[in-house]
């Protein structure tokens, strides 16, 4: 079994056109797989804070204040 999934998604034609050059360049070898190597840190990071939080708690608003 796989452990992929085709999802369809828009995007702004020139983001479209910004990640198939890079592609072209050989950055990547697929659009998928840019899209994929530049989403997994993020999701790391979403992982990390949402875990921080649970743990100690949101910032407040006056942090640095």
């Amino acid at each position: 079994m796989s452990k992929t999934r085709q999802v369809s998604i828009t995007l702004p034609k020139e983001l479209i056109d910004t990640i198939k050059a890079a592609v072209e360049r050989g950055e990547a070898r697929s659009v998928s797989a840019y899209i994929s190597n530049k989403l997994a840190p993020a999701v790391i990071m979403d992982a990390l804070f949402a875990e921080w939080d649970a743990e100690r708690g949101a910032p407040s608003a006056k942090v640095g204040k």
